[in-house]
């Protein structure tokens, strides 16, 4: 059977992990890799991590830099179909029959300040390889600034009523201190490496009310109503990392995971593009770019 799975702003499968532990003598942890201690409980950790996200989106404030990479796949329920891998010389002949395939990654980099909200979205192909935003294939620009939405697919921007996004968009950038506040069963994690440091982080749920652009942006009538959620701190308190796990409910025989990591710099955001050349007189694209028709068989 032939299902066509949305694939398009909103799939994804990785999580990053740079740097290790090393040690000559013994199982010590060099100096570099010192464990962060923060002081409170985990309510109160991620209320401060929310406040300083909400200071550096203010006015005034240092904006945000951001670097997102949302894996999506497709897996086999428990007790249900497995997932068909068909000849790409002969698509009517299965060669195998697998419990994951993976469909794509949408690698995207940008910014957000009090005023603006700008990225570029990139996209990878379903790959056991990490994304790579510098090899990957151009596919959209995003620009919000004075409650107008620009988008460029590489003919010139022209205005728009919503941003594509997967993980990151204009609404749900604003929403992320609400989502830190909100967040329900939070635990505090023993310290890991993430990114190249050593790293304490909080444990919880989420609500897609709160994270609406977790698997695409607008997309949360399509997303399970709540997700694991893991925040990654830094000496100061502030979320450097967010890792999250929902489901795409538009499928109904696999389960269309979306997995996004997300990593945040404070500060040096530089300047929003100007939306120049604009497409006009060219309407605008009727199309969303992305869709992935994938065969499976039931």
């Amino acid at each position: 059977m032939r299902e066509r799975l949305a694939a398009g702003i909103g799939l994804l499968l990785v999580a990053i992990l740079a740097g290790g532990v090393s040690a000559r003598l013994g199982p010590a942890i060099p100096v570099a890799y010192a464990a962060i201690e923060l002081p409170g409980t985990a309510t109160d950790q991620l209320a401060r991590a929310a406040d300083a996200l909400a200071a550096a989106m203010a006015e005034g404030g240092s904006g945000l830099t951001f670097e997102v990479v949302q894996s999506n796949s497709v897996r086999a329920k428990p007790g249900g179909p497995l997932i068909g891998v068909r000849d790409p010389a002969d698509p009517t002949r299965v060669v195998a029959e697998v419990e994951e395939f993976s469909v794509n990654a949408i690698v995207s980099q940008g910014a957000v300040t009090a005023d603006a909200f700008w990225m570029e979205m990139r996209l990878s192909p379903g790959t056991e390889q990490a994304p790579d935003f510098g090899v990957s294939a151009f596919f959209s620009k995003v620009l919000e600034r004075g409650g107008v939405i620009w988008r460029d697919q590489g003919d010139g921007w022209y205005e728009t009523d919503g941003s594509p996004g997967t993980g990151m968009d204009p609404v749900s950038a604003r929403l992320l201190p609400r989502l830190l506040r909100s967040m329900t069963d939070v635990v505090i994690l023993a310290p890991e490496i993430r990114d190249g440091r050593l790293l304490p982080g909080v444990r919880g749920v989420g609500r897609a009310n709160d994270y609406p652009g977790v698997v695409a942006s607008d997309g949360e009538a399509f997303t399970s109503p709540t997700f694991e959620i893991t925040c990654w701190l830094d000496e100061s308190g502030r979320l450097v990392r967010l890792e999250t796990t929902a489901n795409n409910l538009n499928e109904n025989v696999y389960d269309l995971v979306s997995e996004v990591v997300v990593t945040f710099g404070y500060g040096s955001t530089g300047e929003p593009p100007e939306p120049s050349p604009t497409m006009a007189p060219q309407p605008a694209p009727t199309d969303e770019p992305g869709d992935i028709d994938i065969e499976v068989q039931s």
